[in-house]
């Protein structure tokens, strides 16, 4: 019996390595995401303490110049918070399109897993009938002579 060889098994090998790939992409965009997230949840705690900030200056009586910068301060805050949804929005649509193509990579590979055993059933279904040719041969010559 021969040994085996798939005929395929460099694409195989190409699928294999395309879905390493894919995965490696979607584990960077996960952490893209986190990243993301962490710079949003940033800029919420900092509004939040130029907020307090203005309700204590408040409490205590507040000229209009100083009120004025603390509420542009907090505008800068909303407008950059308003940013970074953009941005974590981004961030989670590209994990989203680098899921779909991990999935298809995925797919992609477990075709050509299943042709290979397919091949593979193919081959060793062939071999033993190889082995069967010779084994009736031998019988058939040993009963002739």
């Amino acid at each position: 019996m021969g040994s085996y060889k798939f005929k395929l098994q460099k694409l195989l090998e190409l699928k294999e390595s395309l879905e390493e790939e894919k995965k490696n992409q979607l584990g960077l965009a996960f952490q893209r995401l986190n990243g993301e997230n962490e710079k949003l949840k940033l800029l919420r705690h900092k509004l939040s303490i130029a907020d307090n900030e203005l309700n204590k200056q408040a409490e205590s009586g507040i000229e209009i110049k100083t009120l004025k910068l603390f509420i542009q301060r907090i505008d800068y805050y909303k407008d950059l918070i308003k940013k970074q949804i953009l941005s974590v929005k981004m961030a989670t649509e590209y994990v989203e399109i680098c899921r779909c193509e991990l999935i298809k990579a995925s797919q992609g590979k477990k075709i050509m897993e299943k042709l290979k055993d397919k091949d593979y059933v193919k081959y060793i279904y062939t071999e033993q009938k190889k082995e069967d040719r010779i084994v009736d041969e031998l019988v058939s010559f040993k009963q002739n002579n």
